[in-house]
């Protein structure tokens, strides 16, 4: 179905996209960072709000969090990202998890292998797979924020088990479709192509993590 955006709608669609650009690339005062901006998306990110506003509130602590990192605080900035990763639409779940290397960079190495690494395993267990999805390559970009042990024994072993079901899913969907008709829709090469594309992505960002 083809949707048709309002004039209205595509206006705004150009001035958050501008927005995201002045914050992540740091040029907007900090007066107005503070006084205008971070209250607005607090504002936008309340439960009583619509999902388009809760996931623009998540969009913009993203680009906060690139482009200003002193100001992102552990204390402040932190519990309040990870608990958007809980909201009840699984929409704004992705858009948070998107955000979260992000906040990574921002915060260092300390705070990205503690509870950010928690809220990951959490979401890679979410029960839609658009979250999922979100959540594996949030960790593969969580990979080069976090301590050399995390990510050996935490991070690393999560995503091969995701890769894992991947494979076996589609080796499933590949003996199911010789089954039905005698042929082989999907090839044990084009099956694993997906999970060795993973493993290729897991394998250049852990790579220099554990040197």
């Amino acid at each position: 179905v083809q949707t048709t955006l309002t004039q209205q709608e595509v206006v705004s669609c150009s001035w958050l996209q501008l927005l995201l650009a002045l914050l992540s690339s740091a040029r907007i005062s900090m007066r107005i960072l503070l006084r205008l901006v971070l209250p607005f998306a607090r504002h936008q990110g309340d439960t009583s709000c619509s999902t388009k506003a809760r996931i623009l509130c998540c969009r913009i602590l993203g680009a906060v969090a690139a482009g200003f990192p002193a100001q992102i605080s552990a204390d402040d900035f932190l519990p309040y990202m990870l608990g958007m990763c809980q909201d009840t639409e699984f929409a704004v779940r992705c858009c948070m998890c998107a955000q979260l290397p992000m906040l990574a960079a921002a915060l260092g190495t300390q705070s990205s292998s503690s509870r950010l690494v928690h809220e990951f395993i959490e979401l890679q267990r979410d029960e839609h797979p658009e979250v999922r999805a979100a959540a594996f390559r949030c960790g593969v970009l969580l990979l080069p924020h976090c301590d050399a042990h995390t990510a050996r024994d935490v991070l690393v072993p999560s995503l091969m088990q995701t890769i894992a079901f991947c494979n076996q899913t589609l080796q499933q969907m590949n003996r199911t479709s010789e089954g039905h008709d005698g042929s082989c829709a999907v090839s044990a090469s084009q099956a694993g192509a997906a999970p060795a594309m993973l493993i290729s992505q897991v394998a250049v960002e852990v790579t220099p993590c554990l040197r």
